[in-house]
């Protein structure tokens, strides 16, 4: 129907089955706090009130504004999802201007608090390159160490190949702070990956050639030329782990009908670093996502505990 408007116009209708909370952040928080861990977010979600749609963030969830949310529009199709957005609320996103609103000591003190940092939403904040790496120094100076680190790009290929290339080195700092993650669906994994092998095809001269379906291959390339101590990759209907020991593929169980597509990825990060907190097996990890993901999908918000127990229960 696009297509056949192409030079004229057109009108579709759209309609809209439900208002909710969206952002990586707000996603993330609301996942794990529902699987009882409590976390502070801190990201862009009303000001000078926190917005009446974040009120439902769980009860394990603390909330720490920093700017009017962006807005999304989800399409959700059958076989995937097309999301429209209107992020101008990120532009001027800089560590600086997140001090001056929320306070350097209590940044400071959450940070020490917590056994896990997750950074996420990087293609869409424009500045976020710069702020990771400001973070990074001011976790350094102030002796700030021995936390995981988790990182969500985002669908990088809003992004040129160099600032693809700045972010992976950047991400590559916190290895000297703690223990790294990186988490990517699918497509965001091909689209690193061929980043990757343009960049390294200019560097030494050499092309690089994998079957397009070889995705264990391809996560493989990708962990080999980034310094992360794990790579996460969650296609639709399964996981893959690599560390510097080995790689594991996980089958996961799809959901026949799905209520809720839009933040499965951030339910399955939530549900592994879930895991990395109670110091679960790598396995453990990746059917704890899968299974936080999959409940999600399947009921249309995030699962506690109970309701992952029942989930495993009929995994089939």
């Amino acid at each position: 129907m696009l297509q056949d408007a192409a030079g004229k116009s057109a009108q579709i209708e759209l309609v809209t089955k439900a208002i909710k909370l969206g952002g990586n952040a707000p996603i993330l928080s609301h996942a794990i706090g529902s699987l009882g861990i409590v976390n502070h977010c801190v990201g862009t979600v009303g000001l000078p009130a926190i917005h009446p749609v974040f009120k439902d963030l769980h009860t394990n969830s603390f909330l720490h504004s920093i700017g009017e949310p962006g807005i999304s529009n989800a399409l959700e199709l059958d076989d995937g999802k097309l999301i429209l957005s209107e992020l101008s609320t990120f532009d001027s996103l800089t560590l600086e201007k997140i001090v001056s609103i929320i306070g350097e000591d209590f940044l400071c003190q959450r940070l020490i608090e917590s056994d896990l940092v997750a950074l996420v939403d990087w293609a869409n904040l424009p500045l976020c390159t710069p702020l990771w790496l400001d973070l990074y120094h001011f976790l350094k100076t102030r002796n700030i160490s021995n936390k995981i680190f988790f990182f969500d790009l985002c669908d990088p290929h809003k992004k040129n190949k160099q600032e693809v290339s700045e972010i992976l080195k950047v991400i590559g700092c916190y290895q000297s702070l703690g223990k790294t993650i990186l988490g990517l669906n699918e497509n965001e994994a091909i689209q690193l990956f061929q980043g990757i092998r343009e960049i390294h095809a200019a560097d030494k001269n050499e092309s690089i050639e994998f079957a397009d379906n070889n995705l264990k291959q391809i996560v493989r390339f990708i962990f080999e030329h980034i310094q992360v101590d794990i790579l996460l990759v969650h296609p639709v209907d399964s996981t893959i782990v690599v560390t510097h020991n080995e790689t594991i593929e996980l089958p996961g169980r799809m959901v026949a009908q799905p209520k809720l597509l839009t933040g499965g990825g951030d339910n399955l990060n939530a549900g592994f670093c879930f895991g990395l907190l109670h110091q679960f097996s790598l396995q453990e990890c990746m059917l704890m996502g899968m299974a936080t993901s999959g409940a999600y999908v399947q009921n249309g918000y995030s699962p506690n505990r109970d309701e992952i127990i029942n989930y495993l229960n009929n995994w089939q």
